[in-house]
């Protein structure tokens, strides 16, 4: 189980079939045996189940990760505390040096441990947010199967559809500097400089530099950039649609449940439909579907919601 700043946290789909694979740890391995002809045994280590992780913008953002097991209440202190197994607040690599787990939640909290050598934030030696932090153990990464081949190639086609200016699907140049924005504020990896820069390329015309370096990401990091982009933006849209629905004395925007019908009230009291909802279909699902494919209608509604914003 895991801990995001003292709150449980369930993995989304995208990370368990990232992290839901099975992965080996190890430690770093001894050097050559050239007296016995062999190569050293690794000695286990352990360190602690909770760390702080950064992120971000220039990795500004810091959350507390938990991993554990088990939880047991201190009365005397009024705190609960966190364990792991029967090694306490610890996690052990055993004496062999080799962790094997298909464990999602433990892959995903060891890969984003900053004593994960193969920590992709580490990457970039000039920007790496974990300079005072000992590696203690590495990933090893074998061929990936046919699944996760299979998975990350859907991934990078999806991401396509919605980066690329050949696209009839494309994002507008608005979304595609909103999801820059999204990524600033998640990335947990290292980005195209392009990305974090996004500022200065957001006025050109089709926003390509954008679009490129989103598109070299994409190869990279293909299943946590749809997560980010595409995952991330229905949670985005359904938040858009309720901040609109709450102030409709602003925005109005409403629902009229018995004719199934979404409505744009203007300040003149004239009311245009935005969008009619079929019957037998889920009226706040059809809404997101529509909107995540209708860009002027999901701008149509970010111009509404700058009438709140105004206030």
């Amino acid at each position: 189980m895991l801990l995001i700043d003292g709150k449980k946290y369930e993995l989304n789909d995208d990370e368990l079939r990232e992290h839901g694979v099975r992965r080996v740890w190890h430690v770093e391995p001894k050097p050559y045996d050239r007296v016995n002809d062999k190569h050293g045994i690794s000695e286990g280590v352990g360190f602690p189940n909770t760390y702080i992780k950064r992120s971000g913008q220039n990795f500004g953002k810091e959350t507390r990760v938990t991993y554990y097991t088990h939880e047991e209440h201190d009365e005397t202190r009024k705190r609960t505390n966190y364990y792991v197994d029967n090694t306490g607040s610890t996690i052990i690599i055993g004496n062999k040096g080799i962790l094997r787990t298909q464990n999602a939640e433990l892959n995903y909290f060891l890969f984003y441990s900053p004593h994960n050598g193969s920590n992709p934030a580490r990457a970039d030696v000039l920007n790496n947010p974990y300079p005072d932090k000992k590696v203690y153990f590495f990933m090893y990464n074998p061929s990936v199967s046919n699944k996760s081949s299979a998975d990350r190639l859907k991934a990078k086609t999806d991401l396509w559809k919605v980066i690329s200016l050949e696209s009839d699907k494309r994002w507008s140049d608005n979304e595609i500097i909103l999801a820059c924005k999204t990524i600033n504020a998640s990335a947990d990896r290292p980005i195209p400089t392009v990305l974090t820069e996004y500022t200065e390329y957001m006025e050109e015309e089709g926003v390509p530099a954008l679009r490129n370096g989103l598109a070299d990401l994409a190869d990279r990091e293909p299943l946590w950039l749809k997560s980010t982009m595409i995952t991330n933006r229905r949670s985005m849209l359904s938040r858009l649609v309720h901040q609109c629905l709450d102030n409709k004395e602003l925005t109005g925007f409403a629902f009229n449940t018995s004719e199934r019908k979404y409505t744009i009230t203007n300040e003149k009291g004239k009311e245009d439909i935005f969008l009619e909802v079929p019957d037998k279909k889920d009226s706040d699902k059809y809404l997101l579907d529509t909107l995540f494919t209708n860009h002027k209608m999901t701008e149509k509604l970010y111009k509404l919601l700058e009438k709140v914003s105004a206030e």
